[in-house]
């Protein structure tokens, strides 16, 4: 996110009219910037109210009071952060900070460590949560006290304490382990496709024939595909392993190309497939449908302020659920996206190897290189013109 957008929300620069200097209120408290109008008090703002959006619109001076500081204050702000900067993992966040919430909100968050963390992951397996789940959820409270840590609200070693704590083992005190996820049968596949919306149809397409992460192709865009040789290149933006500084490239075949032409879009960063745009083309094939003539009453029956709106990108839970309904209208076992994009994978293990398999799902290692890198990618573009 650019300053710029960041930027919206911010309380702005002001006079006081006392005292003749610049001041700017942050989270209730006011911060004077020196003489009104010159060039050091508006780096000043720009200093202070950096560091606001940084400590997740905490107030920079009560930020350092970190033995003050609640876990529900800390919990606020590294939401808000993630909401700012990664809005696409901000409620999957949310939901792993819940049972932190609801244990140690009221809590001191310099007082969070060992014993709390093991506490909260024993509610968990109580709650017959698998260990991937558990994992995963630990792992997102590990990220919030690291990023405490790292914005001087919590102490220097609140991160080591925790790391301390010995690892889960399947099978062991209690813990469930994971169920194996199966891919989606084909047939299955293609038996829902009726049953979608023209939207999501294309988006299963693209994931059957590609193997994308239900998140690369919810979130695809013209701008990040390179069309300009035979075989196009889609480089998502935003992916799973981005923020280990790994490049993620999908080769898209003539299969694929042919689904998404109709899709592209004059503007390189509008989403591809817009919950929005879904529900006025569904609007639009009714009204087509229509045999009677549409009278003026019925012309415009939009709601003035309506709870919910269709957003401009489909989100994890309704693009899943767009299947699920699918799959009870098609009358077959209900699957998920990423079933999906296993199905993809058993298929080219299948026919052509596990390396083929990793390489085009995008499975990495640290220590590959970049030459390694360059065979993977003309492998995965000769398998690309192949089936996809």
């Amino acid at each position: 996110m650019s300053r710029k957008q960041a930027m919206r929300g911010i309380p702005s620069y002001q006079r006081h009219k006392a005292s003749g200097q610049a001041v700017v209120r942050l989270s209730g408290i006011d911060f004077y910037l020196g003489v009104y109008g010159s060039p050091e008090s508006k780096a000043e703002y720009d200093r202070v109210t950096s560091e606001w959006l940084a400590l997740g619109r905490r107030a920079p001076g009560k930020a350092t009071e970190s033995s003050e500081l609640l876990v529900k204050e800390l919990i606020l702000g590294y939401y808000s952060h993630l909401a700012a900067t990664n809005p696409e993992i901000a409620d999957k966040v949310k939901q792993a900070l819940k049972a932190v919430r609801e244990m140690y909100g009221e809590t001191k968050a310099s007082a969070f460590g060992p014993v709390a963390f093991k506490a909260i992951r024993l509610r968990m397996i109580e709650a017959g949560r698998a260990i991937t789940t558990i994992r995963d959820r630990m792992g997102v409270i590990r990220r919030m006290v690291a990023w405490g840590v790292e914005n001087e609200m919590l102490p220097a070693d609140a991160l080591q304490r925790i790391e301390a704590v010995a690892g889960l083992r399947a099978g062991r005190d209690g813990v469930k382990p994971s169920k194996k996820v199966k891919p989606a049968p084909e047939g299955d596949i293609k038996a829902i496709l009726p049953h979608l919306g023209p939207v999501v149809r294309v988006m299963v397409e693209l994931q059957a024939l590609t193997g994308m992460r239900p998140q690369e192709v919810r979130l695809i865009r013209t701008g990040w595909i390179d069309r300009s040789s035979e075989l196009w290149l889609y480089r998502p933006v935003r992916h799973k392993t981005v923020d280990l500084g790994k490049d993620r490239v999908v080769p898209l075949g003539p299969k694929a190309q042919e689904v998404l032409r109709p899709w592209l879009k004059a503007d390189p960063d509008a989403p591809l497939f817009s919950p929005a745009e879904s529900r006025a083309r569904f609007l639009g094939e009714l009204r087509a449908r229509r045999k009677t003539k549409v009278q003026p009453s019925q012309q415009d029956r939009r709601k003035k302020s309506p709870k919910r709106r269709p957003g401009s990108t489909y989100t994890r839970d309704s693009y899943k659920q767009a299947i699920e309904r699918g799959c009870r209208k098609a009358g077959v076992p209900v699957f998920r996206p990423n079933q999906i994009r296993h199905a993809f994978g058993t298929r080219i293990r299948k026919e052509f190897g596990l390396e083929a398999a990793q390489v085009l799902l995008g499975h990495s290692k640290a220590d590959v290189t970049q030459i390694y890198a360059e065979r993977n990618l003309a492998l995965a573009s000769q398998i690309a013109r192949d089936i996809g």
